[in-house]
């Protein structure tokens, strides 16, 4: 595309977008003043803004999110896990809660999981009507056995949580077995501090209910663009420092740790994990290409 074809197609979505953040601004003072505040008034304009992406991505894979031209689906194909490819101590359902601003982003790598695994994953997005009651109707299914991944200071390893499933089921005077036992793991995908807010909005709206916190253990940079961009040296230095691990990770990775240190499905699981979030990386690489030309 040449540099004016590019900046009048920019100058196009700066208008388009700016018409959009009136609106929506406009829609919170009418919702204010008809008295809707606090998670309500979120709710409803995330519900509006994720209505709105769908009516104006239609140019987009509905799957991975890209641009149709850059559908990385069918390579997707090959990666995804079958029942047979996840045998291990556990059955593992993850319960992805995607923030609203990032749903449809051709970045985003909770997507990822989504199509790998899809018997074994289900997607809730924070902010849109009626997803935070469906998940923790999903949750109540069995409470005792619900996790919610999150890095805080009260939070068990992994290493924990298979120590005190081991023990409820020789108290249960059970065959000692877990092959039966299904751990649902809720992931917070977004960036950090979305992360960080989704954590504290269902501590306050379910206190009690909320599940047990577990933290992982990579041990590994992060593959993930938005991690290689804003990171940084100094960032990564800190980290080493502090310890041996690099705590921040994408979503899809964080997903890939969890399977491998509950011993669900082996090494094989991470890998094609990081197979996949670099194939999403490529795409966005050769997208931004594309519209450029640099």
């Amino acid at each position: 595309m040449s540099c004016s074809g590019a900046q009048n197609s920019h100058t196009v979505q700066w208008e388009r977008q700016s018409t959009w953040l009136s609106h929506l601004r406009k829609e919170k003072c009418r919702l204010e003043s008809s008295g809707v505040e606090g998670f309500d008034l979120l709710e409803s304009m995330a519900t509006l803004s994720i209505e709105h992406k769908l009516a104006t991505h239609k140019d987009r894979c509905s799957r991975c999110w890209h641009a149709r031209l850059h559908c990385i689906c069918s390579r997707l194909e090959g990666l995804v896990m079958h029942p047979n490819d996840i045998s291990g101590s556990y059955e593992v359902k993850i319960l992805i809660l995607m923030h609203h601003k990032e749903f449809m982003s051709a970045g985003n790598s909770a997507k990822l999981i989504l199509q790998m695994f899809p018997r074994f994953t289900e997607l809730y997005i924070f902010g849109r009507e009626g997803d935070t009651e469906r998940l923790l109707k999903d949750v109540n299914v069995d409470h005792g056995k619900t996790i919610v991944l999150w890095p805080g200071i009260d939070a068990m390893s992994t290493a924990d949580l298979m120590n005190q499933i081991n023990a409820e089921a020789v108290a249960t005077e059970s065959d000692g077995s877990s092959k039966d036992v299904q751990i649902r793991a809720i992931v917070l995908d977004g960036t950090y501090n979305q992360a960080r807010n989704m954590y504290k909005s269902l501590r306050k709206r379910w206190g009690s209910l909320l599940p047990a916190a577990v933290s992982l253990r990579p041990y590994s940079e992060s593959m993930f663009h938005r991690a290689k961009k804003n990171y940084g040296k100094a960032h990564l230095q800190q980290q080493r420092q502090q310890s041996d691990t690099v705590l921040r990770v994408s979503t899809a990775e964080a997903c890939g740790i969890l399977l491998c240190e509950l011993n669900v499905g082996g090494r094989v699981v991470l890998d094609r994990v990081t197979q996949a979030v670099k194939m999403n990386n490529d795409a966005l690489k050769y997208s931004r290409y594309h519209l450029t030309g640099d």
